[in-house]
């Protein structure tokens, strides 16, 4: 990878929106990076002053602490309702660990799967950002994983990873604060002058994208979608789900400073060993973010052996496979609390919520 934008298919349709004075909407979609907005912080301007069309929006709907693959359980509700005809996906820089790497590809394919199912001339693009250093020898592997899925489907991608790296390497800036002005404002997100540093480059490269897809032909039928295994996602609150014994639900201590977005308004502490929530699902598989340092025993219909789920995190949320992969259909699962403290956010199925789940407000 060289360069700082690959045009590729380009996003024809979201040009000529622009071009027409259309009404058009952009959903950034990403990790902490994309919430705080420091890379972002100069499109709109470009735009309004390129195109002339203050109809355009841009929605911000990073999450703190996610990745790729949880990125795949939160389309329905972060993406969908804003009837996107652009979606920035920047989840790279989050994708580090092996078992998101692993899951890089068919996260991708299920983001785009749930996308075009509810709108299907939506555009994407995508974004590369990555953590200090870590692109000083080139793209990431989570980079490269992603490039591999723009490569096939024909998208667009920035690479704010290298440019960044390159202004380190250059003196013009350093990643914290010292004698340069700093990329970060914490040694990962970005500060205040990088909505100069690199927010002006990515709105220059975003409105050359606009330019060269000016002239692009009528769009041609989007390549397939590579796997459909998370094309249908659905995510549950626990503070939802009918309970056996005390619970408290609410905000923890820790919320304003959480490290990651595991749950919206609510998350669920078991008050006593024993207490229980019940989850009735269809489809293949179950995961869970949860926070404390305790065991949950857990029971799935038609699996005979019950196995112990240990959360190690403190008060930090992690996330957790809470169910085997499991043959598609309907399935129920207790999970009962062996050992705490323990809070619980929300649940990711591979699937969807069966009929008779008591859980008011759930994303299905």
């Amino acid at each position: 990878m060289t360069g700082l934008l690959y045009v590729r298919d380009g996003i024809p349709r979201f040009a000529r929106l622009v071009r027409d004075g259309k009404p058009a909407t952009i959903v950034a979609y990403g990790t902490s990076m994309t919430r705080f907005g420091g890379y972002l912080a100069r499109l709109p301007a470009v735009l309004d002053g390129r195109s002339g069309n203050a109809r355009i929006r841009l929605v911000n709907r990073g999450f703190r602490g996610f990745f790729t693959f949880a990125g795949a359980f939160r389309v329905a509700d972060a993406v969908l309702p804003e009837a996107p005809d652009l979606v920035l996906l920047e989840f790279a820089h989050n994708d580090a660990e092996a078992d998101a790497l692993a899951t890089i590809g068919p996260a991708l394919d299920g983001i785009i799967a749930q996308v075009r199912a509810a709108f299907p001339a939506c555009e994407f693009a995508f974004v590369y950002l990555a953590a200090p250093g870590a692109a000083v020898a080139g793209p990431t592997p989570a980079m490269r994983a992603h490039e591999a899925a723009a490569r096939y489907y024909g998208f667009p991608s920035f690479d704010l990873a290298t440019l960044s790296e390159a202004l380190v390497s250059a003196g013009v800036a350093g990643w914290t604060a010292g004698e340069l002005p700093a990329l970060t404002r914490d040694g990962v997100h970005h500060s205040d002058e990088a909505a100069d540093l690199i927010g002006i480059p990515f709105a220059a490269a975003f409105a050359e994208l606009l330019e060269a897809s000016h002239g692009s032909p009528a769009p041609a039928a989007p390549r397939p979608v590579r796997d459909l295994s998370l094309a249908r996602t659905a995510r549950v609150p626990v503070a939802a789900l009918t309970k056996a014994g005390p619970w408290a639900t609410g905000r923890p201590p820790n919320h304003d400073t959480r490290n990651c977005d595991a749950y919206d308004e609510e998350a669920a502490e078991p008050l006593v060993v024993q207490s229980a929530f019940r989850l009735r699902f269809e489809g293949t598989q179950v995961f869970l973010w949860a926070m404390g340092d305790g065991v949950l025993e857990v029971a799935v219909s038609g699996i005979a052996e019950r196995f112990e789920l240990e959360v190690r995190s403190g008060s930090e949320w992690s996330f957790h496979t809470i169910s085997p992969r499991l043959a598609p259909g309907a399935h129920q699962l207790d999970a009962v609390a062996l050992r705490l403290p323990l809070v619980l956010g929300d649940l990711f199925i591979v699937g969807g919520v069966s009929a008779g789940t008591e859980a008011p407000g759930v994303v299905k």
